[in-house]
């Protein structure tokens, strides 16, 4: 079943927003605008790279609140 009235001997043309025309355009058989030329936009599949892993303040303050409570209990240990 076709959809649309097209037919089988047509190839689908990739319908884009163009990024230069800011319009929504079917592209050309190589993929271009056909308003300006310009190259469709491409998806990557790739993964971003995750960001190194930084600090916190609510976590250095966790820690450091953490490290005075078993200084602290230490201090009261020796101290018996």
């Amino acid at each position: 079943m076709l959809d649309r009235g097209a037919s089988p001997a047509a190839p689908a043309r990739q319908r884009f927003r163009c990024l230069a025309c800011l319009t929504f355009v079917h592209g050309t058989e190589r993929g271009y605008c056909p308003r300006c030329g310009a190259a469709a936009p491409s998806i990557t599949l790739a993964r971003p790279a995750a960001a190194p892993r930084r600090w916190t303040p609510r976590q250095l303050l966790v820690g450091a609140g953490l490290a005075l409570v078993a200084l602290g209990q230490a201090w009261l240990w020796l101290r018996t």
